[in-house]
């Protein structure tokens, strides 16, 4: 007996319907315990010499996601980045013959500099957590806020000591930290599916397509034999 319009056409495109809302579904869904990277830049139009430093101020408004974040205190690592366009830097070669660097400080509550960490044209990004338990735990409390003054200061490099360096323009710092499973506020960007979840929607997109083929093809054949 030959097959109903409805077995023969309506059926397998319900099907076809319900496979490609899943995999939507399945798609647009984030990663769970997926880690939130939350960042922000500041700049500076020059930067004075290590000893008289150049202040700039991380304000709770510039964040990438919005303070304040839930889970402050999870904040698995931070990560500083310094960049510069300073002519001297780029040429790795100060005024008196040395190699420009930037010493990273920043400033707590009361004002006082923590010294942290030297960073170059090669060496411009440094990460820490709790291997650095002094620091790791101070930066979390005083970014609770969202706030954090940072006091960086120049130097050229030698052999056996240091000297005076002042960067010119333009010169930016990056802080950033993960929070884990996502938390505070979605990141943008964050829904963008992993390489393997977009591979595994692909291929059961074709597995899909495939059954809807034989099906019509069985179809097909069964309402011609009936014939």
């Amino acid at each position: 007996m030959p097959r109903s319009f409805r077995e023969r056409y309506l059926r397998p495109l319900l099907i076809d319907a319900v496979w490609f809302a899943g995999l939507c579904a399945a798609l647009l869904v984030p990663s769970a315990g997926r880690a939130a990277m939350i960042s922000q830049t500041i700049s500076f139009e020059s930067i004075d010499p290590f000893g008289s430093f150049t202040d700039g101020s991380f304000t709770t408004g510039g964040w990438s996601s919005a303070f304040p974040v839930n889970n402050i205190a999870g904040v698995e690592r931070f990560y500083v980045t310094f960049n510069s366009t300073d002519a001297a830097y780029l040429a790795q070669q100060g005024p008196l013959g040395g190699v420009p660097w930037i010493e990273f400080g920043y400033r707590d509550d009361s004002s006082a500099r923590h010294a942290f960490a030297s960073m170059g044209l090669f060496n411009h990004t440094v990460s820490f957590g709790a291997e650095n338990p002094g620091h790791f735990a101070l930066l979390k409390t005083l970014l609770a806020d969202g706030e954090l003054v940072v006091a960086p200061g120049g130097y050229e490099n030698f052999a056996d000591h240091t000297d005076n360096f002042s960067f010119g323009p333009t010169s930016t710092l990056t802080l950033s930290f993960e929070l884990p499973g996502g938390g505070g506020s979605t990141v943008p960007g964050n829904h963008v599916p992993e390489p393997a979840t977009a591979a595994l929607v692909l291929a059961a997109l074709g597995v899909a397509a495939a059954s809807r083929r034989r099906y019509v093809g069985h179809s097909t054949d069964g309402a011609a034999a009936s014939a």
